[in-house]
């Protein structure tokens, strides 16, 4: 079995709501069904057909959950070809009883994709931005399993795709040798799995792939970024300074139309009103409710960034300060909204003295938020302490 059942249980049990009559958590490569059955029980034990699990399912995961009736699986049994699987029951009181069963089966799959449309003119800066999303899921049910109307969670993590392996030619590796890292693809990571609950019922019929829209919105109002990275811009930058990438960002929240979690996936962004001029293919991360969905539309030529240097000093015994100073340039006609991330050019660990702007420090990065008004520039300045190489 992939997973334990038991641990599947909890996403079952999140996943079913109180008007639902089953429900279906599909992963990658498996599914945990729950179907809601009502049996008239003559004697205390009794057989049951279960015509509604597939012969592939996994027998050893089945499950009877009876909350208030008390409704116990003394043992199944796997059918011959053409012939329902029978389960053996046991009540307290021959009388009609009502309870879920439940199964995990391999087989299906689920895949998201997304377009987005930025609906802006490319040559003003300063106009009115609004964004299209539409998202689509797309289950692949490769089982003899069928659900109508069943409530629909879907499990996995955020994890970009591979690329492919790099060929070995004519080498022979030795796979025990260090240098077979440099060969060899990396080991997976542990991954975070996410649930994402569908908001209404989904029907899926045996062996086909079928697309569902996840979420749909259109003419949202979005913003406009500027994105300073101390990775795009090197110390002491002179002249006009470095282009800031452009981004568009829209809320995840309920004002917006969305406020749901958001997989990760595929997705086309388009630029212009229509979905006829394909802007670029790329790769949709997992976003929170209210987070935000961004698109960069590359460099912007009239808001700017430069770095520099501005004095070296002596601190306590064994420790130096260095200044720097961040400098934005915005030549537009209205405001930029700034978001900075600044890596300090110092090899040693340090630690920030002082600084002129509010900043938090992520991944042993500072990170800055201003607003630059039209046709204006502002300077951040900040000091960090580091220790003095040992001689």
């Amino acid at each position: 079995m992939l997973l334990r059942a038991s641990t599947l249980l909890l996403f079952s049990a999140a996943a079913c709501s109180p008007a639902a009559a089953s429900s279906l958590v599909v992963g990658q490569g498996w599914a945990l069904s729950q179907e809601r059955i009502t049996v008239n029980f003559t004697n205390v034990t009794q057989d049951v057909a279960l015509d509604f699990v597939p012969a592939e399912a996994d027998g050893t995961s089945i499950q009877v959950l009876a909350a208030r009736t008390p409704v116990a699986l003394l043992a199944w049994c796997r059918p011959a070809a053409g012939k329902p699987m029978t389960a053996t029951l046991a009540t307290d009181i021959p009388r009609p009883r009502s309870f879920d069963v439940a199964y995990l089966l391999r087989g299906l799959s689920w895949r998201a994709s997304y377009q987005l449309i930025v609906r802006a003119d490319p040559d003003r800066e300063d106009a009115p931005v609004s964004m299209d999303v539409d998202g689509r899921i797309t289950i692949r049910n490769t089982s003899g399993g069928a659900w109508s109307n069943a409530a629909l969670r879907l499990v996995g993590a955020d994890a970009r795709p591979q690329t492919a392996d790099r060929e070995h030619g004519m080498l022979e590796l030795d796979e025990s040798s260090p240098l077979a890292d440099l060969w060899l693809p990396p080991a997976p990571e542990n991954a975070t799995a996410f649930a994402y609950d569908f908001d209404r019922p989904a029907t899926l019929r045996a062996n086909e792939e079928r697309s569902l829209t996840f979420v749909s919105v259109e003419r949202r109002n979005a913003e406009r970024r500027y994105l300073f990275s101390s990775d795009d811009i090197p110390p002491d930058t002179i002249g006009p300074g470095k282009p800031l990438k452009r981004c568009i960002a829209l809320k995840n929240d309920a004002e917006h139309g969305l406020g749901r979690d958001l997989p990760s996936g595929t997705a086309q962004i388009f630029i212009g009103s229509v979905r006829a001029t394909l802007g670029e293919s790329a790769w949709f991360d997992r976003t929170p409710a209210s987070g935000e969905i961004r698109i960069e539309l590359g460099p912007s030529q009239r808001v700017r960034g430069l770095r520099r240097c501005t004095g070296r000093i002596a601190g306590a015994p064994g420790q130096i300060e260095w200044s720097y100073e961040i400098e934005i340039r915005n030549d537009l006609d209205s405001p930029a909204r700034v978001e900075i991330e600044e890596q300090p050019p110092a090899q040693q660990d340090w630690d920030v003295v002082r600084s002129d702007l509010a900043y938090e420090i992520r991944r042993r990065r500072l990170e800055f938020r201003r607003e630059i008004p039209a046709r204006d520039r502002f300077i951040i300045h900040y000091t960090i302490r580091v220790s003095e190489p040992k001689k």
